[in-house]
């Protein structure tokens, strides 16, 4: 028998219509309730129930709240505060983009035999894993072994380990290095297309099919939109508006949360099979890429037309 290559949401599909909706129901809440604990706990400065100097707000109950999906409704229990409000905005109010992204995950989970306590467990190791790196660097800062408790970041978790055990282990001229060397390839410019052999081919003159002053680039997901730019190049100083269209360099997976208010996707490398190419396509939003100079050529505030079904992107006006 011929092997059946079945797409996630296609398999997704027929789990359901098999009568596997309230297994993914139950693993798609435990996920949500898992995030949105982690979220309050954040917010209050402490862990639900712990005592700790830090600890800002605390829990006051819960209120239902129904939450309409793909594979049902689901009846939330949005955590209260004895101060303000807590409101999952990245859940609610994006909902079909931040639902859709979340049950992508549990379905996959689900394909594979994940558990409902294991999908908790998955979700909670993440958090635990981070802040036992946070609280080794704050160690490694004090020591003097790191300039700054961020400098962590550039050091692999086996190096941590072995600095925590050797306290003469100076590591701050090993993350200035990398941090040099970051900067440097923060500068580089790789070029449109490289073959296997390292070279880099000359490209044919300019295409005739475009409007004047348009920005020619590959068309990766069909659709036009019009809307303000937003030119992104470090995904963790920046929040994209809803609407507004996303200009970035290139994008990777730490990109993904970009995508929940973008309304297109511009970037200057990339093609069919990129990341931005294959989220801005999952998310149904026009994208195209490998625009040359995008994020120098266009500003944050100018109004641009991104179409993702010939492959051009226009700047309509300034900001």
């Amino acid at each position: 028998m011929a092997e059946e290559r079945i797409d996630l949401f296609e398999g997704l599909h027929n789990a359901v219509e098999s009568a596997a909706p309230d297994l993914l129901r139950e693993l798609l809440q435990a996920m949500v309730v898992t995030l949105m604990g982690a979220e309050v706990d954040a917010l209050c400065g402490a862990g639900y129930g712990e005592r700790s100097p830090e600890r800002v707000n605390a829990r006051n109950g819960y209120r239902p709240r129904p939450w309409d999906t793909r594979v049902g409704t689901i009846d939330l229990a949005l955590p209260k505060l004895r101060q303000g409000t807590y409101f999952p905005v990245w859940l609610l109010e994006p909902r079909r983009r931040a639902e859709r992204a979340l049950v992508a995950v549990v379905a996959e989970s689900y394909v594979l035999g994940v558990s409902t306590r294991k999908v908790e467990d998955l979700v909670q190791t993440l958090g635990i894993i981070r802040a036992e790196v946070l609280g080794a660097a704050e160690e490694l800062s004090r020591r003097g072994q790191l300039a700054a408790a961020g400098d962590v970041w550039h050091i692999g978790l086996d190096e941590i380990a072995v600095a925590l055990d050797d306290q003469k282990l100076d590591l701050r001229d090993r993350v200035a290095a990398r941090l040099a060397a970051f900067h440097a390839d923060q500068g580089r410019k790789p070029p449109l297309v490289i073959s296997s052999d390292g070279e880099v081919p000359a490209l044919a003159d300019g295409r005739q099919d475009l409007p004047a002053g348009a920005l020619p680039g590959t068309p990766a997901s069909a659709g036009v939109v019009e809307g303000p730019a937003r030119v992104v190049t470090d995904p963790t100083r920046e929040v994209l508006r809803a609407g507004e269209i996303l200009v970035a360099p290139f994008t990777d997976p730490g990109w993904t949360p970009l995508f929940i208010h973008a309304a297109g996707v511009v970037t200057e490398v990339g093609g069919m099979m990129t990341h931005g190419a294959v989220v801005a396509r999952e998310y149904g939003i026009p994208a195209v890429v490998s625009v040359t100079s995008a994020v120098e050529r266009i500003k944050t505030g100018q109004r641009i037309r991104v179409d993702g079904t010939r492959g051009f992107v226009q700047i309509l006006s300034e900001s």
